[in-house]
């Protein structure tokens, strides 16, 4: 093998050369550094988990919330209006007896019926 020269040299095997050899060398901190960088990175990644779970939990409450108020202003009403028009068109027509014999049957007495309907329920 022919003679090396120190520029040419990859790491610090060759000795003879006359300026300073720089070695750049990478070592880890200690495990128990490592063990606690780890935990705390852990705890920080859970923290914010949990503050956007929670933030997301009241903005989904907030919305149900205002779903219902806007259902109980706006198509309850309307539906309430519905139900009392079929009632009259049925009472007009005789068909009151016909529909709380079908409530009768399924479970319901006719008064509790008749009482839930003068009631609004």
């Amino acid at each position: 093998m022919p003679p090396m020269h120190a520029e040419q040299s990859p790491d610090e095997s060759v000795r003879d050369n006359s300026g300073p050899v720089q070695v750049t060398r990478i070592t880890l901190p200690p495990a128990r550094d490592l063990v606690i960088g780890t935990l705390l990175a852990f705890s920080l990644l859970c923290n914010v988990f949990l503050y956007a779970y929670a933030k997301d939990a009241k903005t989904i409450a907030m919305l149900a919330a205002d779903a219902l108020q806007k259902f109980q202003t706006t198509q309850l009403p309307e539906l309430q209006s519905r139900i009392n028009t079929a009632e009259k068109l049925a009472e007009a027509y005789g068909l009151k007896e016909s529909l709380e014999h079908h409530h009768y049957q399924s479970g319901e007495s006719p008064k509790a019926v008749a009482s839930d309907r003068r009631s609004g329920r």
